[in-house]
């Protein structure tokens, strides 16, 4: 979670440095990009153990 907040602290300093639209987008969609990531991975976790579980009720 920590590089969420690191990469909400850079679009704040690039806002301030240099006004460049384009690279406040590209910092926020890398954000959406490492939150997709954690999320995904939380959620093949889960599935993983639930299928784990399943087959060890069915042996």
């Amino acid at each position: 979670m920590l590089n969420i907040e690191q990469g909400q602290v850079n679009i704040l300093t690039i806002r301030e440095s240099n006004g460049t639209h384009e690279m406040n987008v590209y910092r926020i969609n890398q954000g959406f990009h490492i939150c997709q990531e954690y999320f995904k991975s939380k959620y093949i976790n889960q599935v993983s153990q639930q299928k784990k579980l399943r087959q060890a009720v069915t042996e």
